[in-house]
């Protein structure tokens, strides 16, 4: 297993543990967008020059959507940078939680009588920008260079549901060797 995977079971229950694939330019460059960021909303806000030439609706339709945008870009560094998966078995039900960053996140629950399929699925691997988008353009997708889906899933009632984004091939395996023998039959079965 590789060391993205790791796993706790504890009294009848597992926990598969994911680490957000680490992009080291991406870590490396968002600090200092973050600090530029913040720079600009104080300079913006507070700076006496723009007091008397704006009006404070124009600050505001220029600050809110700034403010929201530059807190998007901030959870995704810190996902980036200490989120991870958990996937846990318990009492009938997979959870799965985004665990962004001490704890924080969220979490999605699956009772075992909705789940069938349960499965790896590609593609697998960290994402290649230029392979993806020339073999969207070979098939005639445009949409093919931002589709990035994740590598082990089932269906619930219907809809798939999935996890373990950017898995590689025996990773995506070996976690769905590891977690069927706590799932019924029925979440087995393709549907």
């Amino acid at each position: 297993m590789s060391d993205r995977v790791s796993w706790v079971e504890d009294n009848g229950v597992i926990e598969c543990r994911i680490r957000a694939l680490r992009n080291r330019v991406f870590a490396v460059m968002m600090p200092f967008w973050i600090i530029a960021w913040v720079a600009v909303i104080i300079d913006f806000t507070a700076g006496p020059r723009h007091a008397e030439y704006m009006n404070p609706v124009v600050i505001l339709v220029w600050l809110v959507p700034w403010i929201v945008l530059g807190s998007a870009a901030m959870v995704c560094w810190f996902w980036a940078m200490f989120g991870r998966e958990i996937i846990s078995i318990r009492y009938g039900r997979i959870v799965i939680k985004h665990d962004v960053v001490l704890g924080a996140g969220w979490t999605r629950s699956f009772d075992f009588g909705g789940i069938t399929g349960f499965g790896k699925r590609g593609p697998f691997g960290p994402p290649n920008m230029w392979s993806l988008t020339l073999r969207g353009i070979k098939a005639g997708d445009e949409n093919a260079r931002f589709h990035f889906k994740a590598t082990v899933g089932f269906n619930y009632l219907g809809k798939r549901r999935e996890f373990g984004l950017f898995l590689t091939q025996e990773e995506a395996e070996a976690v769905v060797e590891r977690l069927k023998p706590y799932l019924p039959e029925s979440a087995l079965a393709d549907g």
